[in-house]
């Protein structure tokens, strides 16, 4: 005999749960059940909401306390190893999905992501990141730490674009200057970085006056970029934003800053799978616009604008590893970021299901981490790790 009281007391809804229970079950994730994974459901009304809504009622009823879960990441990493998508197909979900696709947002409004995301107070970045403030996965190969992991990340790319005392290196999509300012200092480069945060470029430049170091950051949209030649080209974790509709363009304008001998260094998060548009949840809460390029998208948007001298696919548990020591700090600093930036209990159950939603993605090998060597001439490069 079923749970009424869970089901709901009208027909539509216990269609509705029964149907949710068991897309959830066929993928190994039990509402209510014992294991980890398993969510409790606090409210019966989540059940039509997942079937209406698929992922933005998952995340938004996560958001308003509708049910709990021990391990997020498992429970992610469960419904999307059994493609929970091909459950919720309906005219609403499609809609969520593929209209997305008519109009080309990441062209259009380019600095809806720094509003929303990346102007946020820094507080909570300082006491959720490394010291560095890199806001991009680690590389974990000999890291104990994640300001080891963040700093060996940092010289893998620097070793890959072959820096040299002296040379001009652009970096798309900068942050808060983490490779500029460790280009700076140990490479004794001189960096130039572009990202759509007033508040991001206004940290770098204080920074850089502060430590006299060589560097500045801009203001301003890689689309309309056009500004000097480089010898080396860098955008990390900028990529997700472009939109795969501007790809093209976007090497295109790689290749005409850069110097015929220069190499241009791509990391960015892809997707296993070719798709139009990003998950409707993070592109309404997380990043707008936002969407994962698949290898097949990459290479054919890149045709012959470059030489493709390596293609170096980041270890599975590297992304969950970094997403997991965010959440940890985010959580354990929790009261100091409250009171920073004045945010709510939902706030912080939004970021929550963010970082460890995205660990379970990673852990589901649905997304992937890549960094992508390019070079505008032919001959052999040796391969770095």
């Amino acid at each position: 005999m079923p749970d009424m009281q869970e089901y709901g007391i009208f027909p539509f809804r216990s269609t509705d749960a029964y149907f949710t229970r068991k897309a959830f079950e066929e993928c190994g994730v039990i509402t209510n059940g014992q294991n980890p994974w398993d969510p409790t459901i606090k409210d019966s009304r989540f059940y039509q909401r997942i079937k209406r809504h698929g992922s933005v009622g998952l995340g938004d009823s996560y958001m308003e306390n509708w049910w709990e879960c021990e391990d997020i990441a498992g429970m992610i990493k469960r419904l999307l190893a059994g493609d929970i998508r091909k459950h919720f197909e309906g005219f609403r979900i499609w809609c969520m999905y593929y209209l997305p696709q008519l109009i080309n947002w990441s062209r259009w409004r380019p600095y809806e992501v720094a509003n929303r995301h990346y102007s946020l107070g820094i507080k909570l970045y300082e006491l959720m990141l490394d010291k560095r403030l890199v806001y991009s996965c680690g590389y974990w190969e000999n890291a104990t730490t994640l300001n080891e992991a963040q700093e060996a990340k940092l010289d893998l790319i620097c070793r890959k674009l072959d820096l040299r005392n002296g040379q001009i290196l652009l970096d798309i999509g900068c942050g808060w200057g983490s490779l500029m300012a460790y280009a700076a200092e140990r490479y004794d480069a001189i960096c130039v970085g572009l990202t759509v945060s007033k508040p991001q470029a206004s940290y770098i430049n204080t920074i850089a006056k502060r430590n006299n170091l060589r560097m500045i950051a801009h203001v301003g949209d890689w689309s309309h970029f056009s500004g000097g030649r480089y010898d080396a080209v860098a955008s990390i974790g900028m990529f997700e934003h472009v939109g795969w509709r501007n790809y093209r363009k976007f090497f295109r304008i790689v290749s005409g800053i850069l110097k015929p001998n220069g190499r241009f260094l791509l990391h960015t998060m892809g997707s296993a799978k070719t798709f139009h548009t990003g998950d409707p949840w993070v592109r309404k809460r997380i990043f707008p616009n936002s969407s994962l390029g698949s290898r097949c998208q990459i290479e054919r948007a890149n045709g012959n604008t470059f030489y493709m001298k390596d293609w170096h696919t980041f270890d599975q548990d590297y992304y969950p590893k970094t997403l997991r020591t965010w959440f940890n700090q985010f959580s354990a600093n929790w009261d100091e970021i409250k009171k920073d930036g004045g945010y709510d209990d939902a706030f912080y159950r939004m970021w929550e299901f963010y970082l460890l939603s995205f660990a379970g993605a990673f852990e589901a090998e649905k997304i992937l981490l890549w960094q992508i060597l390019f070079s505008r001439e032919q001959g052999h490069i040796e391969e770095v790790r």
